[in-house]
């Protein structure tokens, strides 16, 4: 595809990947990756649940080759997450379900030929659905959680040059995860979630699927946690515009620290990640602070 003098921005939820011309994947990221790494695979007991998330990005989009591609980005945004556990048993594992509304403020700094180019926005971004989470809790302290997340187009997709709140296209993302408290207060977690996208009907753009992993490794002190964890991500198959491709595939790899506090009323995570590379995508330090309070 000919790339446009200027294309439309696009970012999503906590991951805020954006798209520049012929340098960056097509669309955003509607899963915030890195941000399931302490407890990915445990959900609390039955019951209604607040899990939401405050967050902080700021980097530069890089090339294919990991340079420089001149668009500078900021995002605040908060997600708003609710969760029902329920006494239901599905082939033995506990059911839940859920949903996730993200709002947030972005801005960009675009270098052109004709100088720097600054855009904002704020609004409400995609919704994602969540009609299945299976968790099993083993024995020897390990638990595994299956997920499906419907993500829906909910969010502006703008045409015009302007940054947008969503991508344009519904997309599916099975996920799996597994979290071991092990002998000695010590946490490992990890989650493996593949992004299958539709096609965009304004671009007519069919953003290539993802896989993406997130990771973390925890000591606990009483009610503290303290780790490292972070994010890896790539595109498995080719962005693609009447069957051609468009964009060189996205991969991208974080590493951080993971904090937790089990208070009496709730749970608080805070999350530092620096992405270490980033081949045609935002290579960004992400700040999280995310909270769980029963209903």
């Amino acid at each position: 595809m000919k790339p446009h003098p200027w294309k439309p921005i696009l970012a999503l939820l906590a991951a805020i990947t954006l798209a520049t011309p012929a340098a960056a994947k097509e669309g955003g990221d509607q899963y915030p990756v890195g941000v399931d790494g302490l407890a990915a695979g445990a959900l609390p007991p039955p019951g209604t649940y607040l899990l939401s998330m405050v967050a902080l990005v700021h980097g530069d989009v890089q090339d294919a080759d990991g340079h420089d591609a001149g668009v500078e980005a900021n995002a605040q945004f908060g997600v708003l997450r609710l969760v029902h556990v329920t006494k239901l048993r599905v082939l033995g594992a506990q059911y839940a379900f859920g949903a996730i509304l993200p709002y947030w403020h972005q801005s960009a700094k675009i270098r052109t030929p004709a100088g720097k180019l600054e855009l904002d926005a704020d609004g409400p971004g995609d919704i994602t659905l969540n009609p299945v989470y299976l968790n099993w809790h083993l024995p020897r302290n390990l638990h595994l959680l299956a997920t499906v997340d419907l993500n829906l187009p909910t969010g502006r997709f703008r045409t015009d040059g302007g940054l947008s709140q969503g991508v344009g296209y519904y997309s599916v993302s099975p996920a799996v995860a597994a979290t071991w408290y092990a002998p000695g207060g010590f946490e490992a977690s990890g989650k493996l979630l593949y992004n299958l996208k539709r096609e965009n009907p304004v671009t007519g753009v069919r953003s290539g699927d993802e896989l993406e992993l997130d990771f973390a490794v925890a000591k606990l002190f009483g009610p503290f946690e303290a780790g490292i964890g972070g994010y890896y991500a790539v595109q498995t198959t080719d962005d693609e515009l009447d069957g051609q491709k468009v964009n060189a595939k996205a991969e991208g790899l974080a590493l951080g620290l993971q904090a937790a506090y089990q208070a009496p009323f709730g749970t608080f995570i805070g999350m530092w990640h620096h992405d270490v590379t980033s081949d045609s995508r935002l290579q960004a330090d992400r700040v999280f602070l995310k909270f769980m309070l029963p209903l």
